[in-house]
């Protein structure tokens, strides 16, 4: 929901400096719950450490590391049956998968107005003369940004011509081929996109968490509209956990 409401156009930066402390008050809430013990004193997520505090924060970064482990051990509550009695905290706050997918932007040949479409999204950029790698790269960037898609470009000059790259990040959408777009200024001209490669890493939920803050802290509008996606997996992925824990429990 905080993601959902920062991700708003109508939001300054203001208003997204005090989404980020309500972000820092459930970061630490979660801190705590992860933290648990029971009723014997012992740390519920810390797998068979249960005398180790689980995840620990260094203050100073903000960075959340999990000082438990992922054995699993068993108690026999009758001559047939046994049930776990430990819980694994990075099964509960489990990784949200990042993908990273990276495409070419070509057909890039002279000064002029270009598009290519993220999902439902029409990206428009300016292209200036002379052609640099640098200025398109930017343009390309800005026009990103204010659709709040969490992106990263590349771009040099080969034999005088672009070589762009744009890579998505998280759930960002895929990258289209443009369409074509009359307007005052100037034709739009459509980029021809195709995929270049796809990598897919597990982000720790702690630094998903970080990552969501420091994009409200800086104002970043793609790594809040990234957010979006990955704490809604996140949730559903630890409501899931927790039920499972709360059987064990009782």
């Amino acid at each position: 929901e905080l993601a959902i409401q920062a991700a708003n156009d109508s939001f300054s930066s203001s208003d997204r400096d005090i989404i980020a402390i309500e972000v820092e008050s459930l970061r630490d809430e979660l801190l705590a719950i992860a933290n648990t013990r029971d009723v014997e004193g012992n740390f519920i997520f810390s797998g068979s450490k249960s005398d180790t505090k689980p995840f620990l924060m260094d203050e100073s970064t903000g960075v959340v590391q999990y000082a438990g482990d992922n054995r699993r051990l068993f108690t026999a509550v009758s001559d047939s049956r046994v049930l776990e009695s430990n819980t694994d905290g990075t099964q509960v706050f489990q990784p949200v998968n990042r993908t990273s997918t990276t495409f070419d932007l070509k057909d890039i040949k002279a000064a002029g107005n270009y598009n290519f479409r993220v999902g439902d999204s029409v990206i428009e950029f300016k292209v200036a003369s002379p052609l640099s790698a640098t200025e398109i790269k930017a343009s390309i960037e800005s026009a990103l940004a204010s659709s709040a898609i969490s992106s990263s470009v590349t771009a040099e000059l080969v034999n005088g011509l672009p070589n762009v790259q744009l890579v998505l990040t998280g759930q960002a959408g895929v990258a289209l081929s443009g369409v074509d777009v009359t307007q005052s200024d100037g034709d739009s001209t459509p980029v021809n996109v195709t995929i270049n490669a796809t990598s897919t890493d597990g982000v720790d939920f702690f630094k998903m968490l970080a990552d969501f803050h420091n994009g409200l802290a800086t104002d970043t509008r793609s790594d809040i509209g990234r957010a979006i996606s990955e704490l809604t997996s996140a949730q559903q992925d630890i409501a899931m956990s927790l039920g499972s824990v709360g059987s064990k429990l009782n």
